[in-house]
């Protein structure tokens, strides 16, 4: 039977080739909505890895994949991005396999070959050889945390890149100066729309103290009086109310500022090493003089927050305001972030800067505004609990439970910053 069936790999791949997708097709048209969607998902991963089997069959057959836009509604823009993924399942073999199964999305491809663009050849092949560990991560987190993790893993390997003799050979100081050389600001405005808009970028020390002020001025205004004109999706609010707090911020009108920079070093007795995560409020290296020289600022200050499972041990500041004050405090924010890199609902990668502090039980029915009653919330979860019925739940390690309207429970253990 066996020498009929073929090597375990030939019976996993009849599996996949045969009976999940089959089985993926039943539940999207079946009646439970969950169970359908997280099949949709998984279809659509096995779809594209088997583009990207064609994509490689083509090339084996010596052709180039670009005559195949002639059978298809697609561009070349498209066919790249395809061709690049390609690459990575012929790199990572692992991956394109666990892409086929369902076990990984087209997003935590995309962000393994993002990370592989940025790595010299031979640095490539290092992180290669760690295939098993990263093919492990991606398929218990999403692509937001995989991509931050991937990103640690390549800062690893920059900075053990030789230093060549000239003064500024250190990879970290050449990218940290390209970076203050890329600062822009250029605009268009819309013929259809007549809107005007900016893009702006800013290296990652300018943008800190200035990403802080406006995520205080959004806060205030989230919870201050309604604007004209608001939307009421959550993604396009966040977006009007960020507009809307940088107009008042350049009129002048802001009312106060963040209160500068903050270095917050977290001690976290969860982690495996046990070791100190520096968090500076952006996920990219900068140069050590950069960041004593931030630390020297009046402004700037350095902050250690102690946790072990889910609990803050040790942080300065008020954590308990009770009904003094609706709106969370510096203390209480810091606290939060020391314990959550984003967003608290299981699953989710939005930043922690992108969220707005929610109390668990809400303050129009009693809540107080205490550490142990708070949680960071995206715009979007914010919605489904406020305006969707969502309901939430803190243990007293702070497992969050999640209820959904229909019934469905989502549930995890302590937050664990320092997870992948």
């Amino acid at each position: 039977m066996a020498a009929q069936l073929g090597t375990v790999d030939a019976i996993d791949a009849r599996i996949v080739d045969h009976v999940l997708p089959h089985r993926w097709v039943e539940d999207v048209l079946g009646p439970d909505p969950d169970v359908a969607y997280g099949a949709v998902d998984r279809l659509v991963a096995w779809a594209e890895a088997q583009r990207l089997r064609v994509i490689d069959t083509v090339r084996s057959a010596g052709r180039s994949p670009m005559e195949l836009l002639d059978e298809v509604h697609s561009t070349t823009s498209s066919l790249t991005r395809v061709e690049r993924r390609a690459d990575v399942g012929i790199a990572f073999p692992g991956f394109l396999a666990a892409l086929e199964r369902g076990a990984i999305s087209v997003a935590h491809l995309d962000r393994l070959g993002a990370a592989l663009r940025r790595l010299l050849p031979h640095e490539r092949d290092q992180l290669s050889g760690d295939a098993a560990r990263l093919l492990s991560i991606a398929t218990s987190v999403g692509a937001g945390r995989f991509g931050r993790q991937l990103a640690r893993d390549v800062a690893r390997l920059e900075r053990a890149r030789p230093v060549p003799d000239d003064p500024g050979g250190d990879p970290v100081e050449a990218r940290f100066a390209a970076q203050q050389a890329g600062i822009r600001l250029s605009s268009h405005t819309d013929r259809d729309t007549g809107m005007t808009v900016y893009h702006w970028a800013l290296d990652p020390l300018r943008s800190l103290s200035f990403d802080r002020r406006l995520a205080a001025v959004v806060e205030a205004l989230h919870h201050g009086p309604p604007i004209d004109g608001c939307p009421t999706d959550p993604l396009e609010r966040q977006a009007f109310l960020r507009a809307h707090a940088l107009l008042l911020i350049c009129e002048g009108q802001a009312g106060g500022s963040s209160g500068g920079a903050e270095v917050i070093v977290v001690i976290d007795h969860t982690a495996p090493d046990d070791e100190p995560d520096v968090d500076w409020g952006r996920p990219t290296d900068i140069p050590a003089r950069v960041l004593d020289d931030l630390l020297a600022r009046t402004s700037t200050s350095i902050v250690e927050v102690v946790v072990r499972n889910g609990v803050v041990v040790a942080a300065p500041g008020r954590l308990d305001l009770g009904r003094t004050t609706r709106l969370a405090n510096r203390a209480q924010r810091r606290a939060l972030r020391a314990l959550y890199r984003g967003c608290g609902v299981p699953g989710c990668d939005i930043s922690f800067d992108r969220c707005t502090i929610h109390h668990i039980l809400w303050w129009r029915h009693g809540g107080t505004t205490d550490l142990c009653n708070l949680i960071p919330l995206c715009n979007r979860h914010h919605h489904l609990v406020h305006d969707r019925g969502w309901t939430l739940a803190l243990g007293p390690s702070r497992e969050i439970t999640v209820t959904t309207p229909t019934g469905k429970v989502m549930a995890t253990g302590p937050p664990r910053r320092w997870a992948a």
